[in-house]
């Protein structure tokens, strides 16, 4: 019996004898709460590694590969929530993701993640300290602009630590400083200059001056760092200074605006430095208690590792719709659609070896239905569709996914 089959097996096994003992709940020892969850993905997609599947005009080719993904995800989450006027909580999450592929075995992979922090509360019940981290191992499909045409699947390790300082000096003030170190590595040597790490610093101040408005400024200071130095990829220093505008006219809808400035400054290749407008307008709309519709609309400078291009700029659109449908069943669907500027020549190889600028059209739609089964089990089916319209033929793809999915969740 493969490994694949004895993790499936064993996994629900257990499920259902602590359902048939009546242990399939969460599990209560004094304040700390353990939930375990196991879901069961089974995957058909028509383009495993994003590829443009067609002929090139300097004659090489790019095909696309098929097939049923089996993936397991065991996961459990233990919690000592910080109630109001406690001194301390904390919260753990862990993961995994067992991905075992039909025919291309040779993708199989296991993947981690496990996150964790603590919460200490301050005199008062006004100020809560938050730190933490997060470690994860993934195996990330040739789905981004540096490893389109570089083969198969690539191994990435994120190593993760922060803190945050909130507190609340009034009711009408509100405020927080926060800190951030990340570090990202790849496993192939032919991307190790794709590694780097990354310390962000900033704060943020609210005023509400009346329960369904507020205003805000919001500051981050950016430190990105390659551990390999290269003539693709540049050090550099980020400004983002952000004003907010906060707005609840009725119970139902829910707005906020972020208007900005985003400076960036590379070592060593001032030529590339960026000086830009941001924003972002975020809304949440419930018409009814079984409708939400989520929607967003963002403009951001984007880090690239396009040839020697250190920045794309991109304007993208984001659609979320919720419908519950009676009492078991559940109705969603999404659109993204994102738009990437590169701002820069560089040639096109395959395209026979013109110069031009870069430019993306990205989206994606999904649509799924979820059916609660029993109280602990439910079952998801969903279509997604992926696709990249570029001006350089090799990063074209179109990609097609339909996934059924049980979630087991002790809660």
């Amino acid at each position: 019996m493969t490994v694949f089959k004895r993790t499936f097996l064993t996994g629900w096994l257990c499920f259902f004898l602590l359902q048939g003992s009546g242990w399939a709940k969460e599990i209560r020892l004094g304040q700390v709460v353990i939930q375990p969850e196991f879901t069961f993905d089974l995957e058909y997609n028509d383009n495993v590694f994003f590829e443009a599947d067609k002929t090139f005009v300097n004659g090489t080719r790019e095909g696309r590969s098929d097939d049923f993904i089996f993936t397991n995800l065991p996961g459990v989450r233990v919690e000592r929530p910080r109630k109001k006027g406690d001194l301390f909580g904390f919260y753990f999450n862990y993961l995994g993701r067992d991905e075992h592929f039909l025919d291309l075995e040779k993708e199989d992979f296991f993947a981690q993640d496990l996150s964790g922090g603590f919460l200490l509360g301050g005199p008062g019940g006004r100020t809560e300290l938050e730190f933490g981290g997060s470690y994860s191992k993934t195996k990330t499909r040739a789905a981004n602009e540096f490893s389109s045409n570089f083969g198969p699947q690539l191994t990435k390790t994120d190593f993760q630590g922060f803190g945050e300082l909130h507190w609340e000096p009034s009711q009408q003030w509100k405020g927080d400083i926060h800190s951030n170190f990340k570090e990202s590595k790849y496993s192939s040597i032919a991307l190790e200059s794709e590694n780097f790490n990354q310390v962000t610093l900033g704060g943020e101040v609210e005023f509400h001056y009346s329960p369904r408005t507020y205003l805000g400024i919001k500051y981050d200071y950016d430190n990105f760092n390659y551990l390999v130095q290269s003539n693709v990829n540049f050090d550099s220093a980020i400004n983002t200074v952000f004003g907010v505008f906060g707005w609840r006219p009725t119970p139902l809808i829910e707005l906020e605006i972020f208007l900005g400035f985003r400076t960036q400054a590379f070592r060593g290749l001032p030529s590339q430095n960026r000086n830009d407008f941001v924003y972002a307008v975020l809304m949440d709309y419930h018409p009814t208690d079984r409708t939400q519709m989520r929607l967003s609309v963002k403009r951001e400078i984007e880090n690239s590792s396009f040839f020697a291009i250190q920045t794309a700029s991109t304007i993208s659109a984001d659609l979320d719709l919720l419908q519950k449908l009676g009492r078991k069943w559940e109705a969603e669907m999404l659109f993204d659609y994102k738009f990437r500027d590169y701002q820069l020549a560089a040639l096109d190889v395959p395209g026979g070896g013109v110069s031009k600028v870069r430019e993306d059209h990205w989206m994606q739609f999904s649509f799924g239905l979820t059916y609660q089964v029993l109280e602990w089990l439910e079952t998801k089916a969903e279509y997604l569709y992926r696709e990249n319209q570029s001006n350089f033929d090799d990063r074209d793809y179109q990609n097609n996914s339909a996934n059924l999915k049980f979630i087991a969740l002790f809660k």
